[in-house]
């Protein structure tokens, strides 16, 4: 609708439906062939501005169309004429916080309808693909002013939220990553990209951007590591280096230590380092604990002897010796039990004994 000069082939049955709506509204003629759009709104509208200046908006428009006759036309219809005029005119809507998204049915006089500088369709093509590819926001093949409004207040929202973040994602690779590798690579590339992204651009600047970024490994590369950056971040944090720095002087660990170089150098969509980090350290901490040198045998049991004072008996005899012994050899203690006997040849013992061989 936004080029005068076009023309779309239209099948007889649709022509029949959209006759009596379009030619009415002097949105376009349709031919026995053809739907043509025409300019009389967009020339109407043109003349007013130039007439009363100052902002377009949804409600100057309505107004305008009941002059210099009034249409009576009922607010749907009203909204379908603005929509077209905006797509012929290259504008788009907005409200007081931003970018508007209008509907018919759902358009408020206030919002103001703003020229747009649109892009080529080939730079458009490439950068929604881009948007959809690296932030998840897809956009409409249409390359209008509405379109164009909406895909650069998309992507500007989730390059805030992410700038941040792959800023801490860089800081923490290169703790551990080397400078050539493709995780770093990646998020070079993605930080320069996140930064190019003012919230102060006009959309057609965000558009241009998008579409001259450097991709330095791939948009797939790019999407997953500032989707899952806070969780990489997270994972170096966290990890215990000191025991990889301790697995370099076992050559058992080598193949170890492979492992996690090979989770640190490669991007995110190709091995999940926070995966890969946790395998390893389980893996590490099993192997120094294999190694580990045995611990030294328990020493050998203490022989604690007690001393008593000598007490008298009922007997009236007094205690000369009196020892408790546990696992000590047999003939050690007969030959002291000897030198005892020997001493005191009319002592008399109370004994009990568990003799393990």
């Amino acid at each position: 609708m936004r080029d005068p000069e076009g023309r779309k082939a239209t099948d007889r049955d649709v022509r029949k439906q959209i006759r009596p709506l379009l030619e009415p509204l002097r949105l376009a003629h349709v031919t026995e062939q053809h739907t043509v759009p025409v300019r009389d709104w967009l020339d109407h509208f043109d003349r007013k501005e130039h007439e009363h200046g100052g902002p377009v908006t949804v409600g100057k428009l309505r107004a305008w169309m009941d002059e210099p006759r009034r249409m009576g036309l009922p607010r749907d219809l009203q909204d379908l004429v603005i929509l077209i005029y905006a797509a012929q005119s290259n504008r788009s809507f907005r409200d007081a916080f931003g970018p508007a998204d209008p509907a018919i049915g759902k358009m408020r006089d206030e919002w103001k309808l703003e020229p747009q500088e649109l892009p080529s369709q080939e730079v458009w093509d490439i950068a929604r693909e881009r948007a959809s590819a690296l932030f998840g926001k897809p956009a409409s093949q249409l390359c209008s002013a509405t379109n164009l409004d909406k895909l650069a207040a998309d992507v500007l929202k989730e390059a805030d939220v992410r700038r941040a973040q792959i800023h801490q994602l860089l800081d923490a690779l290169r703790r551990v990553v080397p400078a050539g590798a493709d995780r770093m690579k990646t998020a070079s590339a993605c930080i320069r990209l996140l930064d190019k992204l003012d919230s102060k651009l006009k959309p057609i600047d965000v558009v241009k951007r998008i579409h001259a970024a450097e991709i330095a490994t791939s948009p797939t590369a790019m999407e997953r590591a500032m989707a899952h950056a806070s969780a990489v971040v997270t994972a170096i944090e966290h990890a215990n280096w000191a025991l990889f720095e301790g697995l370099k002087s076992v050559p058992a660990g080598a193949h170890i230590l492979a492992r996690l170089t090979e989770g640190l150098v490669n991007d995110e969509h190709v091995f999940h380092l926070a995966d890969r980090i946790r395998e390893c350290s389980g893996d590490a901490a099993r192997l120094l604990l294999e190694r580990a040198p045995s611990p030294p045998p328990p020493p050998p049991p203490v022989e604690t002897v007690t001393p008593l004072p000598p007490e008298t008996r009922r007997s009236g005899k007094r205690t000369v010796s009196k020892v408790k012994k546990q696992s000590v050899p047999l003939a050690e203690t007969l030959g002291e039990l000897r030198r005892v006997a020997d001493a005191h040849p009319n002592a008399e013992i109370d004994i009990e004994w568990e003799i393990r061989e």
